[in-house]
């Protein structure tokens, strides 16, 4: 365990939040990973919301979804109690007790960056739990890259403050561009990357809102307390809140996130 307790917590909010973030970061090379796989892990699998939508790809893989977080654990065991190829277990993705070569398919969505040093661990016992031939793949942010247009300056201060106390607290929502050289460290044969960005204009106004909804969630919830970042006062946070909520005319908002996959 890396010791380092994930802010965003995993109240009802939270967990409707990651229904939310699984349909905006849908990756067609994850569901064809899946559509071919026999034997999935998830790392970090919160309430199963990525199970939800990659059972249309694959409808009879073999899932296990872990999780350190036992709420999440036992509201995604309920969800999917009916599903007969799905099991969740409560076990840290650093150091599971599962057998070796024992998936063809690992895969993990931003959970690495809030796991503190213990992520470059995590993809080492990844490596440890594939079959000969088998693929990570990897979904992390790149807070540094997020855009937002017109230019929002409140915002932009308390995305960054929010982001600086991660760093301070020992994780990293930077995480996104660095995933590949240690997936190429940890001894998989074949790597690559890809920058994954989640766009929406003013145009597309479902879209837009469900973006800023799901940035809400990630900065403006409860881990800004657990972070310390109630000492920037109310009012800052008031404005951020106003300024995300905004949409013009010309308006445009970018998530940005890395994909990052090996073969070992």
């Amino acid at each position: 365990m890396s010791g380092i307790i994930y802010p965003l917590g995993h109240t009802h909010n939270e967990l409707d939040r990651l229904n939310l973030q699984a349909q905006l970061l849908q990756d067609p090379l994850l569901e064809l990973l899946v559509s071919g796989a026999t034997s999935v892990l998830e790392i970090g699998c919160g309430n199963g919301a990525n199970l939800a939508i990659l059972r249309k790809a694959n409808p009879n893989f073999k899932y296990t979804g872990i999780d350190i977080a036992p709420d999440a654990v036992a509201e995604a065991t309920m969800r999917f109690q009916s599903d007969e190829h799905a099991k969740f277990m409560l076990m840290d993705g650093a150091s599971t007790n599962l057998p070796a070569g024992s998936f063809d398919l690992v895969f993990t969505k931003l959970v690495l960056w809030s796991m503190g040093p213990a992520w470059t661990i995590a993809i080492r016992e990844a490596h440890r739990l594939l079959s000969p031939g088998g693929t990570l793949y990897a979904m992390e942010p790149a807070n540094n890259m997020i855009e937002m247009y017109p230019p929002k300056p409140a915002l932009k201060t308390w995305m960054d403050n929010w982001d600086k106390a991660v760093l301070e607290a020992g994780m990293d929502t930077y995480i996104g561009a660095k995933v590949g050289g240690e997936i190429r460290k940890a001894g998989f044969s074949k790597m690559d990357s890809k920058f994954f960005p989640v766009i929406a204009s003013a145009s597309e106004r479902d879209r837009y809102m469900a973006i800023t909804e799901n940035l809400k969630g990630f900065y403006m919830g409860p881990a800004a307390e657990k972070l310390g970042l109630e000492s920037e006062g109310s009012a800052l946070r008031a404005e951020a809140c106003k300024q995300l909520e905004e949409i013009g005319p010309d308006s445009l908002v970018m998530d940005a996130l890395f994909v990052s996959w090996g073969q070992k």
